[in-house]
């Protein structure tokens, strides 16, 4: 299961939490975003209460492509509003595009993610959140199929899923 870390604030610890963040491939060049340490700005109409700085973030690509692209953090959680009074936040990217995306058609036949808000028809939104046993679903999942993954969120231990993925293919 994913281990859900602590941050400290000057008032007490947070949990950390996942959320998806789905953009749109026709406003955002994942290509030129999804560079590890760089960073972006990305509105929301309406951001979640719960969240905060250093939570971990997977990317989403929407229509028409509907897969998982990327991982990234959250920066900053208020940056202001943009023009059409959205509020702002900031992510860091963790990552290139995936090597392997997984898509809506795959991640609907995973039994506990199939009941993500982020795979469900609905509203265009931003900002989706993930349970811990989904994020812990999902994030295997993509090291499995892009093992490189495996160190970068490093303290959830997923070295060993990347060696079981590296001995598979040793093996055939």
């Amino acid at each position: 299961m994913v281990r859900t870390s602590t941050y400290s604030e000057t008032f007490g610890e947070t949990t950390l939490r996942y959320w998806v963040i789905k953009g749109n491939p026709y406003v955002n060049d994942w290509d030129s975003m999804l560079v590890p340490s760089t960073s972006g700005k990305w509105h929301t109409g309406r951001a979640p209460k719960e969240w905060f700085i250093g939570d971990r973030l997977f990317c989403w690509e929407s229509t028409p492509a509907l897969r998982m692209i990327g991982l990234a953090h959250l920066l900053q959680t208020d940056c202001g509003l943009d023009e059409e009074g959205d509020q702002l936040f900031q992510v860091e990217y963790l990552t290139t595009r995936f090597e392997s995306m997984p898509g809506i058609a795959e991640l609907r036949t995973v039994p506990i993610l199939n009941t993500a808000s982020f795979l469900k028809a609905g509203p265009a939104t931003t900002v989706f959140p993930l349970s811990p046993e989904q994020a812990d679903v999902l994030v295997r999942l993509l090291v499995a199929r892009n093992p490189r993954l495996a160190s970068v969120w490093d303290d959830l231990g997923l070295m060993s899923t990347y060696m079981i993925a590296k001995c598979r293919r040793c093996w055939c």
